[in-house]
């Protein structure tokens, strides 16, 4: 969802780089996909495990970016309303995967919103409260059902000014990308965390699990309490990092796609699944549907969970998501 989203979650699960051992554990911090990427891994010849993950993550960037103008997906973007645009597996299949989310989610995830996530500023963050007559204007330039994917011609849209922008699933499928090759290596543990969207594996120096803060969307530094997670993905969404104040709101850079405003009600969104991908895809999602319907859409899912705060800073979860509350304040309501 958007241009990569910011640190929303923070791991406490950190270990620093050491001298090179039959075990040798590693840890470093490169920029890609518009954000800081860590990878940390522990093994033998963990250091080419690393570079290899990188190198993954950069190919990926290069293949899936509309910030680069050489990439599959830009080129897509410019040819798409005018014909069949031929493309990679990889690319098709990506694209063909956040269609079903935004099906699923009733178009709650929309890999379409490029011109409304450009009007409000937020791809460049030139932060700026558009007029309604522009706002419904960049509106018929989105929807997800003007796409279309055929495994032998490529990608389509049949509808002028169309664009797919994939920061809100993308970023997760590089995550698992990354992870498979250090898995694929024989590294015992492994982390990989693309600003907040993270997936991890093994079992983390002196720990059972790997335990995560939840920022508080409120107060700089604050942390509203833990999760764990053993292996798989989590991914927060949330506004505290990217978006601006007006007249006393708060406006995040996640646009509720059916009425082409930042999406109201919720300010946070965490989930946990079996592969960065899906919590990345979902936590778009369910941060613009919010708890109630959002619960629907997580029986869609097995295997995932969810935790919301909401504007009024009272959490709401899934029924599995593992939970331990932090002090909460006075202003923090903490429920199921």
């Amino acid at each position: 969802m958007t241009r990569w989203l910011g640190l929303a979650v923070l791991s406490l699960a950190l270990a620093w780089p050491v001298q090179a051992t039959p075990q040798e554990r590693v840890e470093q911090v490169r920029y890609h996909m518009g954000t800081l990427w860590t990878v940390e891994a522990q093994g033998q010849g963990a250091s080419e495990a690393m570079e290899a993950a990188f190198a993954e993550i950069g190919r990926l960037d290069r293949l899936l970016s509309t910030y680069k103008h050489d990439s599959e997906l830009s080129r897509v973007n410019r040819e798409g309303s005018r014909g069949w645009v031929g493309v990679s597996a990889e690319t098709r299949e990506l694209v063909s995967r956040a269609l079903a989310v935004a099906s699923a989610s009733g178009g709650a995830f929309d890999p379409t919103l490029g011109p409304l996530v450009k009007l409000w500023g937020f791809k460049h963050m030139d932060y700026r409260f558009p007029s309604e007559a522009a706002i419904a204007d960049a509106k018929r330039q989105v929807g997800y059902g003007h796409v279309q994917v055929d495994a032998a011609r490529g990608i389509r849209f049949t509808k002028p000014g169309l664009e797919v922008e994939l920061g809100a699933i993308a970023k997760g499928y590089a995550v698992d990308r990354a992870v498979s090759i250090l898995r694929a290596r024989g590294m015992t543990m492994a982390r990989v965390d693309a600003g907040g969207n993270q997936g991890v594996w093994g079992q983390p120096p002196e720990k059972e699990g790997w335990v995560f803060g939840i920022r508080h969307p409120r107060v700089d530094g604050g942390v509203l309490g833990w999760t764990t997670l053993r292996a798989g993905g989590i991914s927060t969404s949330g506004d505290a990092e990217r978006g601006f104040w007006k007249d006393g709101v708060r406006y995040g850079h996640v646009i509720d796609p059916r009425t082409g405003w930042p999406s109201q009600g919720v300010v946070s969104v965490t989930v946990l699944a079996p592969d960065a991908e899906t919590a990345d895809a979902l936590s778009t999602a369910l941060y613009v549907l919010g708890p109630e319907a959002g619960k629907s859409l997580l029986g869609r899912y097995p295997g995932v969970e969810a935790l919301w705060v909401t504007s009024e800073l009272e959490t709401r979860r899934s029924p599995g998501f593992p939970w331990l509350a932090a002090d909460p304040g006075p202003r923090v309501k903490l429920g199921e």
